[in-house]
């Protein structure tokens, strides 16, 4: 399996760091060599534990804080191009021999560093993989009808309840064409009139997420389109990931865009055909983004009979990424019966 890594410490460093740096580098990404780039980003080489071992053995008189990363570089590592497919990048991390892989643009700057272990996401001060705690999501949505005192309130109750997160919804204000407002079906001039009633403006929800930080806990955001996506982003809301709605698993504009806020991704997959959910994944592992799917069922609620838990170990199987459940049960919670003992989450968002 293969993750994704921004060009950032500490997977990437100046070529003119001193080797002490780059030991706390490989310490600190567990093991994995550090690529050294140029002044302007572009490719210089990579160094392992081994090079640095090899080298101390040549030269046992010098000091790790005298010597700079480019004296002991593989300046001929092995790289990949962002436009490689994902099944390329995998096949040139062979087991035991390649390990980190440079991903290049045109120009040979280091756009991504591609590792050989399991998928994880780090969200807020949380590492999330199949084997750890998971990850506990607490839904406020719209859940506030619109007012900042009733959305501390439940920020309070989610943070004293133990979540480690809280997520919130967020559309444009211009989502809609309201001068035309009388040509909609009632329907549908009722659905406007409650997102308008439940909307918090942007100055609000940056002081929700300002709590939410406050207490401890991670931000997460869902935009429902592009206006929106520009003030959570422009507005410095800061979110640590962003959540794709079920009916956008498809948006692929949209999910493109929302790479722009340099956070990992969380989709939900109701309502879906698997095709939708592998077709998102292959966009999604070409933008090379961290990134987790959701076993979702849309009904409100949704009849524990049909939540079909069994189906989080096939979307781990389709998707090779971290996985999870959101939750639109009743308040009499679905539980894990000893026919899913062998299920395991990452991610699980409470939706109430």
């Amino acid at each position: 399996m293969v993750q994704f890594h921004r060009p950032v410490e500490p997977y990437v460093c100046n070529r003119r760091e001193k080797l002490t740096t780059v030991l706390e580098l490989i310490k600190a990404n567990r093991g994995f060599p550090v690529v050294l780039t140029n002044a302007d980003n572009s490719l210089f080489g990579f160094v392992s534990s081994g090079d640095i071992a090899n080298y101390l053995t040549r030269h046992a008189e010098v000091g790790l804080d005298t010597v700079n990363a480019e004296a002991v570089a593989n300046q001929m590592p092995v790289c990949g191009h962002i436009r490689d497919r994902s099944e390329t990048i995998e096949a040139y991390l062979i087991p035991d021999r390649i390990r980190s892989l440079p991903i290049l643009d045109g120009e040979r700057r280091v756009v991504r560093v591609a590792t050989q272990q399991r998928p994880y996401l780090d969200i807020g001060t949380r590492r999330i993989n199949q084997n750890g705690k998971p990850f506990l999501l607490a839904e406020i949505g719209v859940n506030h009808n619109g007012d900042i005192n009733e959305a501390m309130a439940l920020i309070q109750a989610a943070a004293a309840s133990g979540f480690d997160g809280v997520k919130f919804q967020h559309r444009g204000a211009d989502l809609y064409n309201k001068k035309d407002i009388n040509r909609f079906d009632l329907g549908t001039q009722y659905i406007i009139a409650e997102i308008e009633r439940t909307r918090l403006t942007v100055e609000a929800l940056k002081q929700c997420c300002d709590e939410v930080r406050n207490l401890g806990l991670a931000v997460v955001i869902t935009p429902f389109d592009e206006q929106a996506l520009d003030e959570i982003i422009n507005q410095a809301m800061a979110p640590d990931a962003i959540k794709i709605a079920s009916c956008d698993l498809t948006n692929t504009p949209l999910i493109r865009s929302c790479t722009k806020a340099a956070v990992p991704l969380i989709l939900s997959t109701g309502m879906s055909h698997e095709r939708d959910i592998q077709n998102t994944s292959l966009v999604l592992k070409k933008l090379m983004v961290p990134h987790a799917f959701l076993h979702c069922n849309s009904t409100y609620p949704a009849p524990p009979h049909d939540a079909n838990l069994a189906y989080i170990s096939r979307l781990r199987e389709i998707t090779s990424t971290v996985v999870g459940h959101s939750s639109h049960e009743d308040r009499k919670s679905t539980r894990l019966n000893s026919s899913h003992a062998n299920i395991s989450y990452a991610v699980f968002c409470l939706k109430k």
